[in-house]
Order: C-alpha cells, then sequence, then structure tokens
C-alpha cells in the first residue's frame, strides 16, 4: 500500500514543545509495515536528522509566501501530490486538508484545535473516514463543531515520553546540583507561546516567591516561538529572573531527568490536544499542578491540584499548598494510577494502522 501523510509537525518536532509526537508516531507506524510505502509531505525544508525507516520519504514542498501560496499549497500543491504518488491512503496531522474522491482519509489531531475553526474544516471534515484524537478533551472540540462525526471519532492513548522514569534520590540530587545549585524547583514543560499561559504563570511565581521569602527556582524547558517572543525577552527584566532557569532545547533524556527530578510539575497549557507533560510527570512520580478545564485536568484526573484559567492567586495558592504540605504531596502521588503496559506508540500505531485498513462505505467527496 502507499500512504501519503501531511507531517509538517516534523519540522518543529521536539520533546519539550511536541512531546516528539509526529516522529515517535510515524517512525512506529512506519517501521512496522516495511513492505508498504509512506510518502510524509513536509510544506518547508526538512533539516531535521531524525532517522526515518527505510520505507519512508520525506517529501518537501515548500509552501509559497503569504496567503495566497499557502491557499495555492493546500488546494493545488496537496491534491496532486496525492495524485501523483498514487496514495491508497491519506493521513493528515494537526491540519484539515482537501481531500480527492476515491482516496480513503483520515485526520489525526495530535496538539492542534485551530484545525476544526478554518474554511476548510467546514468544506471537507466530513470527507474524512475517522478523526484520531490523543484526549477526551480534543474529543469533544471536534464534536462541539461537527456533532454529526461522533461515530467517527477515536480516541487513542498516545505512547509516553521517551525515557520518562522515577529517578532515584541520588540521581535526583545529582541532577539538581547541576541545574539549580541543588536548590528545589517547579518544572513547566512547553513553548513560550500566548496560548501556553507562561505570562500568568510568571505573575503567579512572583506572587508565591513574595509569600515563601525562599529560594525556590522555576524552570520552563521549551522554545520561544515567533508569537512569543517578545514575552520571552521579557524574562530579562522580570523581578525573579535569577529564580527562573530556562532550557531552551532539551533532549528527550535531559527532558525526562528534568521533569522525573522536580518537585512538582506546573502545567498552564489548556489548548493542546493532549498534555504530555502532565503524562510524563506520572509517569515519574511526580505530583501535578494544572489549570482545569483543558487537557490538563483529562490527563492529571485525581492525582493532580487545579486552579481556574486566568486566577493567578489560586495558582500561586495552590503551587504554595504542594510546596509546603508534604502530606498533600505523598496524598497527590498515591493517586496516580499504575502504568498501563498496552500504552505505547508500537500500540498507538498498531490501532492507526488497523482503523486505516478497515473496509468502509465510500463518502461522497
Amino acid at each position: 500500500m502507499r500512504i501519503i501523510i501531511q507531517a509538517s509537525g516534523l519540522l518543529t518536532d521536539s520533546p519539550a514543545d511536541t512531546g516528539h509526537v509526529y516522529w515517535d508516531f510515524l517512525y512506529a507506524l512506519c517501521g512496522q509495515h516495511a513492505d508498504d510505502r509512506f510518502f510524509l509531505v513536509v510544506d518547508r525544508p526538512y533539516n531535521k536528522k531524525l532517522p526515518l525507516p527505510a520505507n519512508a520519504t520525506v517529501v518537501e514542498k515548500v509552501a509559497g509566501s503569504g496567503a495566497v501560496g499557502q491557499w495555492w499549497w493546500r488546494n493545488y500543491t496537496w491534491p496532486s501530490l496525492v495524485k501523483k504518488y498514487e496514495a491508497d491512503r491519506v493521513l493528515v496531522i494537526d491540519d484539515v486538508l482537501p481531500t480527492k474522491a476515491g482516496v480513503p482519509a483520515w485526520l489525526m489531531l495530535a496538539h492542534k484545535r485551530n484545525p476544526l475553526l478554518s474554511k476548510d474544516a467546514q468544506k471537507y471534515m466530513g470527507n474524512y473516514r475517522g478523526v484520531i484524537v490523543l484526549s477526551s478533551w480534543m474529543k469533544r472540540q471536534v464534536l462541539d463543531i461537527f456533532p454529526a462525526m461522533e461515530d467517527r471519532v477515536q480516541v487513542m492513548a498516545p505512547g509516553p515520553l521517551t525515557a520518562i522514569r522515577p529517578v532515584e534520590w541520588d540521581e535526583r540530587e545529582e541532577f539538581k546540583r547541576e541545574l539549580t545549585n541543588g536548590v528545589e524547583y517547579f518544572a513547566v514543560v512547553g513553548a513560550f507561546h500566548p496560548d501556553n499561559n507562561i505570562l500568568p504563570l510568571l505573575k503567579a511565581f512572583s506572587k508565591l516567591k513574595g509569600r515563601l521569602h525562599s529560594n525556590l527556582k522555576l524552570v520552563i524547558a521549551g522554545r520561544a516561538t515567533r508569537e512569543g517572543a517578545s514575552l520571552a525577552d521579557s524574562l530579562a527584566s522580570y523581578r525573579f529572573r535569577d529564580d527562573v532557569i530556562w532550557v531552551k532545547d532539551a533532549t528527550a533524556h535531559r527532558l525526562a531527568r528534568l521533569i522525573a527530578s522536580s518537585y512538582a510539575l506546573v502545567h498552564v497549557a489548556t489548548l493542546e490536544g493532549v498534555a504530555f507533560p502532565v503524562l510524563a510527570a506520572q509517569a515519574a512520580q511526580v505530583p501535578v499542578v494544572a489549570l482545569s478545564g483543558g487537557t490538563g485536568e483529562d490527563a492529571g484526573g485525581e492525582a493532580a491540584l487545579y486552579a481556574e484559567p486566568g486566577n493567578i492567586d489560586e495558582l500561586a495558592e495552590k503551587m504554595g499548598a504542594i510546596y509546603k504540605d508534604e502530606m498533600l504531596r505523598n496524598r497527590l502521588l498515591a493517586k496516580i494510577p499504575a502504568p498501563d503496559p498496552n500504552v505505547g506508540w508500537q500500540q498507538f500505531a498498531s490501532s492507526v494502522w488497523r482503523l486505516m485498513s478497515e473496509e468502509a462505505p465510500a463518502i461522497n467527496n
């Protein structure tokens, strides 16, 4: 079989910013089916050096600049690639692209909700035979806009962050000495982007520092996006800048140690498709403070403390509670569910393949 995949997420894939979901999933999917051909389409030059199986080909088709260039790529370049590579199946990741009559297409929403709000979604969403999401929260987003698709939306549990595990006390102390000179810290995983609520977090951290009068640190792991560049620049004038450590480009192994060695993880993003940092913290036996109402609450369940989005005082209060109350921390740790041996990227890829291999009635495009 020949499968074409819109895989532009590979261009910005990283452990901290996306959980490496694109590469982990695609590597597993292609590797499981050596006799099939996979064409991974990206809309900008592909400079990543991550290995891919021999049956996977990265197809670079750079989109033109501006709205006209994007429109041409979506409406002419993409359909022409589906035809050129004689695709038997189509998988679109974190976008909603035009579909070609006669070629079964599936949609996977790993991180982004915004594609659901596009004009293309209104036009083409009903043509997809299935929608794969990684959280109940994302399923609700789909069905709020496209309620008729309820029987086509599949929630699949993602695999864990590579190398994540609990660490022993000695290893934790060694990493803390390396990162914070031995001081306890809250870990935050995510890019500097307005959607990730980094500014409210910094305000809450200021309030917490004012209350505690301690040398507690805040470690933020993630890149600076174009939209969040001014926020990242403002760290230079932040009152507690000496207590904020920014890890811009952590490897999967370093990120795993960073999370596992933290006193607690603070998750303040609410619009991502799945709260990978929360799942990673649970796997590492680290307690969590998150914002309510998003994927953080979906992932955290009863094993986390929650603050209302936008309530800076409450966020500071919950961070302070988990820092000062060791018994509370232990109660939260006790509620973390046991690891599920049936959850992983290999199992996820197998489930996606089974879904795409099923015979389904034709849908009129």
